[in-house]
Parts: structure tokens; C-alpha cells; sequence
């Protein structure tokens, strides 16, 4: 019963940071602090996220990985022309995944979901 709420729980975080890191998009340095922001933002989501690893079994944290990266990978996928919006949705959902990628990634337990 749990997974039925964390999952669109981890899916909407997901989908707020994106929205947060595509928000500044005038001009250069102003959508490079909005990037900036939503990477530290990011940051809430995946603490909540590694906490999860103490409390649920792995294959169920699997799960809401994936979700996290589904919903970015998605996003990025959607970014097909070469529009500057469309490279900025496929240059924001790329450093948010390599960002979590890199959080994650120092985890001995995360590790083994590869």
C-alpha cells in the first residue's frame, strides 16, 4: 500500500524540479541560477530518497528510483527539436539525472541495484 503513495509522491518531486529548473528561462545566467537552484532542491528530494533505503526493502526502492529517472528520462525525451527550449529541457534533464547519479551513486546499497 506504501508504493502506491510513494511512487507519485517521488514521480511529482521529480516533476517539480524540473519545472523549478526550467522556470528562469530568459537569458543565460539567469536559467544557469535556476539550474543551480534546482540541483540544491534536488537535493531535499534525494535525501528523502536515501532515507528510504533504511526503511524499505530494496527491490521497492528500485522502484522509486526508477520512477525518479523515468520521469526525467521521459522529459528528456520529449526535447526532440533543436529549439533553444527543447535543448534547455534536454540540458536540465541531463544534469539532473547526473546529479542524482552522483549522490546516489556514493551509497554502498545503491550500488547494488546496478
Amino acid at each position: 500500500f506504501h508504493m502506491q503513495i510513494l511512487t507519485p509522491l517521488i514521480e511529482t518531486v521529480a516533476l517539480g524540479v524540473l519545472r523549478e529548473a526550467l522556470s528562469g528561462s530568459s537569458g543565460i545566467s539567469n536559467s544557469d541560477k535556476t539550474l543551480t537552484k534546482a540541483l540544491s532542491i534536488s537535493d531535499n528530494g534525494l535525501d528523502f530518497l536515501i532515507g528510504l533505503f533504511a526503511l524499505l526493502h530494496p527491490s521497492q526502492v528500485a522502484t522509486l528510483v526508477h520512477a525518479y529517472f523515468g520521469i526525467l528520462m521521459e522529459f528528456e525525451g520529449s526535447a526532440s527539436s533543436t529549439d533553444k527550449q527543447s535543448l534547455r529541457r534536454l540540458k536540465c534533464s541531463r544534469q539532473l539525472r547526473l546529479h542524482a547519479i552522483e549522490r546516489l551513486a556514493a551509497m554502498p546499497r545503491f550500488i547494488s541495484f546496478n
